[in-house]
């Protein structure tokens, strides 16, 4: 629907909407009938184009613009009544009533937009004044923690009753410093803790596995937002207001983080005040280990926590809590990273509670794989043997990783035998690589010092191995007494790197209460309970496998052998120059006995004839003495030289 608007008409374009009277008063009433026809469109299109093309020189103009009942109405009632040509008023209506905006546009577009910027920037403020209140934040930080907490199931779930009886007990009572929760890699050390906290209030869980950070900033940061409190976003104000964009890695000012862990504390200590009505608060901070890298804290290469300002802040301010009894505080990480790094801070070595977690029992495998074979049977429709639960139990253990794997494997349809074989490679393949690091670089060394090292070092670690195979826990004195004699213990914690031993808890009995189900049970506070294992079960089988190896029992007994020749040279050495000494002095007295008789004259008239011949006959007795000697080690030389030559070229 449109509408004439002019203004000035030229008398051709009024004749030729007076010829076409008629068909405007038929557009108006099929207008009133309500219908509209395609005709009627192109009638107003014909007399726009028109006016414009007849008319260029006047002033007036002809628009076609959305017309609406009310003004089809009022025009068609106007233009019956007159039977003269239209005028300016017949064929315009009333102009609409200018609003504000309209009034604004017209007299200056700029101005709205700055009225509208001056209202966005108001609102932006306004919005971060009320969403940063110190009121909003403690808001916030209370949802965070009245939410029940939700964690993904992870794929493989071992009923261990006894640890999550022990740990569930200990958290529901009030904390006393923070705690530290060690065990071997992948002994499942979250998976008891998120069947514990899984569905529980008051806990703020924080995964860096899942949630990776590189630096020590970045953590606590990740922490903090974790908690729900609202931090500031350095980037652009459409990032600061929808929380999107933004730089990950742009510094927020230590004000504003200690304001924030202030508000955290605050809110922990209003509970604390309350009562606890929704339970202990917990804070559990797992894999803590990969900060910086996915292996342990490797910040600057090799840099400690006490190099991290954020991380040491971060361990001071869980020191604060959990000794005002506001939350448990929980490190779980590996047992080097806890002893390494965690304990260089003073404070937190004196309040920390060291708590281990080992692999799961025997019987708890066998369960799970139980109910693993009647799937397996669904699937496959073919059985899972007993033998073949019996080798995976004896192979992988309570590696949940590598229990993950078999498991998938058989869902794949995969033979069990072919799994483990393949396990078992990777982990031969692994030591292989250790032991032949060692030989590479004693067959690069020049120096007959360094490759003895290198050798003995060889030994060493053959020697761990066969203790690591035929126990499954040794106490870590023991072997420091008896493998690395006192030194060397450097090289315990490259094993430990290298994921080819790990360090465990001895299971010993209780020395309070004597009950399988105390926390002291766990807790690792007796120097007889720090044990090292093999790095993993199939680890330890691996060792096995390679000290029945015949070609590695070869490459064993030759490095023993250089090691034996390199005592017998040093024996031979030894044997040259104390046979060169012996001889020196034999000359010597030789030399003596020649001055002694060439100006016997003299001597017998100086000392005398009796003191003379006393002389005479001691340095014929010490020659004698010295000759033996020479005879001795001369036979020991030629004793050695032939077992030199009978190691070098064995049969």
């Amino acid at each position: 629907m449109y509408r004439l608007i002019g203004a000035k008409l030229s008398e051709k374009n009024v004749c030729m909407i007076s010829k076409r009277r008629i068909e405007s008063c038929t557009i108006r009433s099929n207008l009133k009938n309500g219908e509209w026809k395609k005709n009627d469109a192109k009638f107003l299109r014909e007399i726009h184009h028109s006016s414009l093309k007849n008319d260029r020189k006047t002033s007036a103009f002809i628009s076609l613009s959305p017309l609406s009942r009310s003004s089809i109405r009022m025009e068609s009632s106007t233009t019956d009544s007159s039977s003269s040509p239209p005028t300016n008023t017949s064929l315009s209506s009333r102009a609409p009533r200018r609003g504000l905006m309209d009034w604004i546009t017209s007299v200056n577009p700029l101005l709205l937009k700055v009225i509208v910027g001056t209202l966005t920037a108001a609102a932006y403020v306004m919005y971060l004044t009320i969403s940063r209140a110190d009121f909003m934040q403690k808001r916030y930080i209370k949802k965070k923690l009245l939410t029940p907490l939700l964690l993904v199931n992870p794929p493989i779930t071992l009923h261990r009753k006894k640890e999550t009886k022990i740990l569930q007990k200990f958290f529901d009572s009030p904390p006393s410093g923070p705690s530290v929760l060690i065990g071997p890699e992948a002994a499942g050390k979250g998976l008891v803790l998120r069947k514990i906290f899984n569905g529980r209030k008051m806990t703020l869980w924080q995964d860096l596995r899942q949630n990776p950070v590189t630096n020590g900033e970045e953590f606590i940061v990740s922490f903090i937002t974790n908690a729900g409190y609202v931090l500031s976003n350095p980037g652009s104000m459409v990032s600061s207001l929808f929380g999107i964009g933004g730089s990950r890695t742009a510094s927020h000012s230590n004000q504003e983080i200690d304001a924030a862990l202030a508000a955290i504390a605050e809110a922990l200590r209003a509970e604390f005040e309350k009562g606890w009505p929704n339970g202990v608060p917990v804070i559990c901070l797992d894999d803590i280990h990969r900060l910086g890298t996915c292996n342990d804290l490797d910040l600057d290469k090799g840099g400690k926590v006490s190099d991290v300002p954020h991380f040491l802040k971060f361990m001071d301010w869980c020191i604060h809590i959990s000794d005002n009894k506001l939350a448990h505080v929980v490190f779980v990480t590996s047992y080097s990273f806890a002893h390494l790094d965690l304990d260089t801070h003073a404070a937190f070595r004196r309040r920390r509670s060291m708590i281990c977690i080992d692999y799961a029992d025997d019987e708890d495998i066998r369960l799970f794989l139980n109910e693993v074979a009647k799937h397996y049977e669904t699937i496959q429709r073919k059985t899972l043997p007993p033998e073949a639960i019996d080798n995976i139990v004896e192979c992988v253990g309570g590696n949940l990783e590598d229990l993950d794997r078999v498991v998938t494997g058989l869902t794949r349809g995969d033979a069990y035998f072919n799994i483990l074989r393949s396990m078992l490679t990777d982990s031969i393949v692994q030591i292989e690589d250790h032991l032949e690091g060692i030989l590479e670089s004693a067959s690069k060394s020049e120096s007959e010092i360094v490759k003895h090292k290198l050798f003995d070092k060889f030994v060493r670690f053959w020697n761990l191995m066969e203790i690591l195979h035929k126990d499954r826990y040794v106490n870590k004195r023991s072997l420091v007494v008896d493998v690395f004699h006192h030194q060397h213990t450097e090289e315990l914690e490259n094993l430990l790197q290298a994921q080819l031993i790990t360090y465990v808890n001895e299971r010993f009995a209780d020395p309070i209460s004597k009950k399988p189900d105390s926390i002291f049970g766990l807790l690792n506070s007796s120097l007889d309970s720090i044990a090292l294992s093999a790095g993993s079960p199939k680890m330890r089988m691996a060792m096995g496998l390679l000290l029945k190896d015949e070609k590695m029992i070869k490459q064993h007994k030759w490095v023993q052998q250089q090691i034996e020749l390199r005592g017998i040279r040093e024996k031979e050495a030894n044997t040259v120059n104390a046979r060169k000494l012996t001889m020196d002095e034999y000359v010597t007295r030789f030399q003596h006995l020649e001055k002694l008789i060439g100006k016997e004259q003299d001597w017998q008239k100086f000392v005398g004839p009796e003191e003379l011949q006393r002389r005479k006959e001691w340095i014929l007795s010490a020659e004698k003495v010295l000759e033996k000697q020479l005879e001795e080690q001369t036979q020991s030389l030629i004793n050695i030289r032939a077992e030199l030559l009978a190691k070098s070229n064995p049969t």
